[in-house]
């Protein structure tokens, strides 16, 4: 599953990208993260996957916390995963691209998205609307 928001260690990227699989080689590791676009902007830290992010992804943006939550349940390479509002800190263009790669990653899994975001409605064949009656004011 990923959250909206997610448990970060104060640790190194790839620490954090591995805690769905201790067991997991660099190369492993790196490959989720490509999937899920972390390499785009660990390749900007002076320390790379080695760069500690500080308690709950202090050092991060959101939408970076929330890519690094999707590379490491990428990593662990569920047949199902729950996507709950995943997306919600990504920009419009990274959003996109996600949805673009998405199609390729998430292919061959049961995938359930929880969205508020129209843009993210693009990966799924079928969509439910959950619409909450309004309330009723004595």
């Amino acid at each position: 599953m990923v959250p909206q928001n997610t448990l970060l260690l104060n640790a190194s990227v790839a620490q954090n990208i591995a805690f769905s699989d201790p067991g997991a080689s660099m190369e492993q590791i790196e490959n989720a993260a490509r999937l899920a676009q972390v390499d785009t902007f660990v390749a900007a830290f002076p320390d790379g996957y080695d760069t500690v992010i500080g308690d709950q992804g202090l050092r991060l943006s959101g939408g970076q916390r929330q890519r690094l939550a999707l590379a490491r349940v990428l990593l662990k390479d569920p047949p199902l995963l729950i996507l709950d509002e995943a997306t919600s800190m990504f920009d419009s263009a990274a959003e996109e691209e996600f949805i673009a790669l998405s199609e390729q990653v998430l292919q061959g899994r049961t995938v359930l998205i929880i969205t508020h975001r129209p843009a993210s409605l693009a990966l799924a064949q079928r969509r439910v609307e959950i619409e909450q009656p309004p309330l009723e004011v004595d």
